[in-house]
């Protein structure tokens, strides 16, 4: 998880109503598109802990240790 600069804009948390909230934090690693304002910042955590926990390799984990 990395905190968005000012300069990459503020897209919309995807954890609260729709347009309500400006995000503050995004997810690392292949899941660009999810978003988190400072409320949800826990959920965020937790899908990506999730993701982790769950044997799921990135493109690059596949090229580098799927094949072995």
């Amino acid at each position: 998880m990395k905190k968005i600069k000012e300069k990459e804009g503020k897209p919309w948390c995807k954890f609260c109503p729709e347009r309500t909230v400006r995000a503050v934090w995004r997810s690392s690693g292949c899941h660009l598109d999810k978003h988190a304002c400072e409320l949800h910042k826990q959920e965020l955590q937790e899908f990506e802990a999730k993701q982790r926990d769950d044997g799921y390799m990135t493109e690059a984990d596949y090229q580098t240790w799927g094949r072995i």
